[in-house]
């Protein structure tokens, strides 16, 4: 958990260490949320100097809206495609280099106004 005056982002690593049949970072169980909850997903950036895309998604928790950054690191590699990273999966069987990584960085959204939200998320990426 980050907190900057009175914004908070909550940072979330799901890891496979080592992926198999059956045990796969990217499959049709796991999502982010239903798509009952899904207001919005779209890919945006970069957010980092480096190129870092992420995709962005604003979940309605309850009354309230979550804006969520996400992206998939694997056997090195990073993208936001569920494809991508299952492309991704092969090329690290073969090179032994078999983690893989869910990253997520979440904060609440300001009465349907995400846009702070994003700076928030954006400043805990780039720091100073």
């Amino acid at each position: 958990r980050w907190t900057r005056d009175s914004t908070s982002v909550l940072a979330h690593r799901m890891i496979y260490r080592e992926q198999r049949q059956g045990v796969e970072l990217v499959n049709s169980m796991n999502r982010i949320a239903p798509d009952s909850l899904l207001l919005l997903e779209r890919t945006v950036g970069p957010v980092r100097p480096s190129g870092l895309r992420v995709r962005e998604a604003w979940v309605r928790d309850g009354a309230d809206i979550t804006l969520v950054w996400y992206w998939y690191r694997v056997g090195g590699g990073e993208t936001v495609s569920g494809a991508q990273a299952k492309l991704l999966e092969l090329s690290a069987f073969l090179t032994r280099r078999r983690q893989a990584e869910l990253v997520l960085l979440a904060t609440p959204c300001a009465a349907e106004d995400c846009e702070p939200a994003a700076r928030a998320l954006f400043e805990f990426l780039t720091p100073p």
